[in-house]
């Protein structure tokens, strides 16, 4: 895994269909390497006025959007709506397919992970952060750095 980014990571939301047990684990695995992440279940969305301008709105705070993609996940219009916010505000999408033989619709032409290789999550998702011009004179020369 890379180094620990103490609560400095990137803000990440976690799209996923309700009752799916990765997400949450998923939330867990990345908080405990520094990444500032949003996972939100019904509850926290009871009251709201327009559900969708709720998502919406947490998705266009996140640097990272994580979808969850499951059979569950590939019927759902809340992820799907998710996933076209993400591509719609140019997030950093990074789905994650739980089961390879029912690969969804939403991820059919991009490059996905699956849950054997989750550990590649963290540095996928760091990629954008990680790598930074040194030398605003020779900008398209990049160095890994340690954050």
């Amino acid at each position: 895994m890379a180094p620990k980014l103490r609560g400095q990571g990137p803000r990440t939301f976690i799209s996923y269909a309700f009752g799916n047990s990765l997400a949450p684990r998923l939330a867990q695995e990345l908080t405990a390497e520094g990444f500032q992440v949003t996972l939100v279940d019904d509850t926290q969305l009871l009251g709201q006025k327009s559900l969708a301008a709720a998502l919406d709105d947490h998705v266009q705070k996140a640097e990272v959007v994580v979808a969850v993609l499951d059979t569950k996940a590939n019927g759902s219009p809340w992820v799907c709506r998710e996933v076209e916010a993400a591509v719609r505000h140019q997030r950093l999408l990074l789905p994650v397919v739980q089961d390879e033989q029912t690969l969804p619709d939403l991820v059919k032409d991009i490059p996905y992970l699956t849950e054997r290789n989750l550990n590649a999550l963290v540095l996928a998702a760091l990629s954008p952060f990680a790598l930074l011009p040194l030398d605003t004179a020779r900008p398209f020369q990049f160095e890994e750095q340690s954050l």
